[in-house]
């Protein structure tokens, strides 16, 4: 798969893919939004995104690719495919993946609340994993999209963890890269630790992760099994090692793919080899 390439006919789709949504933001026209960000998208390396307001917070929402409802699209080969970042990145992690899953897939990725340019409440109720996950539905439901896969990285993957436990239904794969899933590897933020002043971004990645509910994620995986799961680990993840990969794989029932010249930050280390596991695996799993 190539990288694609920024035409007047893909920005078209990009604003079109947003225009059902548009009333749901108070933030302006979503199509105006992603035409103005477009322009950009060669220089920079971003993607066409827009804001929607779902549950009360607005959302940082790129939804690229190909529409899997079009007549010259396989519906049994073009799928949805969420991809999720955690509380150390934001979207911009999935730029490379992004551009090359979509030439054959629709890609949707959010930045969770408190984390990239999505809304950092200063109330903590919308930031727990469950909540996190619910708030995604709901955004798939008015993106007009049923069944999809969903791909994490790092507390990404415990979202993708919970997503699936949540509509079984509706999750026809669970992709997880370099993230911790069970409690022993996990160290939540200490009783009054002190934060950097860093406004709303630090807020929001605070808030985030003091309500991480690891003993809950350990839960979600145990009723996720039955789901056609990939690990992906980078084999020089510092962070997490190889061998905590492999048990992350065995706790979901996963097929397990480590990958060589790559560490913690995988999709951006190997964009391409990344895109080519999600897609092979996808599609294996129709």
């Amino acid at each position: 798969m190539g990288v694609i390439r920024t035409t007047p006919a893909s920005v078209d789709r990009a604003a079109s893919m947003f225009a059902s949504v548009t009333k749901v933001t108070d933030h302006g026209p979503i199509a105006d939004t992603v035409r103005r960000t477009v322009a950009n998208v060669s220089s920079t390396g971003w993607l066409p995104s827009g804001d929607v307001v779902v549950d009360g917070v607005r959302l940082r929402v790129v939804d690229y690719g190909r529409d899997c409802t079009d007549s010259t699209a396989d519906p049994n080969a073009c799928q949805a495919i969420v991809l999720l970042a955690g509380p150390d990145t934001d979207g911009s992690l999935w730029t490379g993946v992004t551009r090359d899953l979509s030439p054959a897939h629709r890609v949707v990725v959010p930045d969770l609340v408190g984390l990239g340019e999505s809304e950092a409440p200063v109330d903590t109720a919308p930031y727990p994993l469950a909540r996190q996950a619910q708030r995604l539905l709901l955004l798939l439901d008015l993106l007009g999209i049923d069944r999809f896969a969903v791909t994490g990285h790092g507390l990404g993957a415990a979202v993708g963890v919970h997503l699936a436990a949540l509509a079984p239904p509706r999750v026809r794969a669970l992709v997880a890269l370099s993230g911790p899933l069970h409690s022993d590897v996990w160290a939540p933020p200490k009783a009054g630790s002190r934060w950097r002043p860093g406004g709303d971004r630090q807020r929001g990645k605070r808030n985030f992760l003091r309500a991480v509910d690891m003993p809950a994620v350990e839960r979600m995986v145990a009723l996720v099994r039955g789901t056609p799961a990939l690990v992906l680990w980078g084999e020089n993840d510092h962070s997490l090692s190889t061998s905590y990969g492999q048990r992350v794989a065995a706790a979901l029932a996963a097929e397990w793919v480590p990958i060589s010249d790559a560490g913690h930050r995988l999709p951006v280390e190997r964009p391409e080899r990344v895109a080519e596991e999600i897609h092979a695996f996808v599609g294996s799993v129709g």
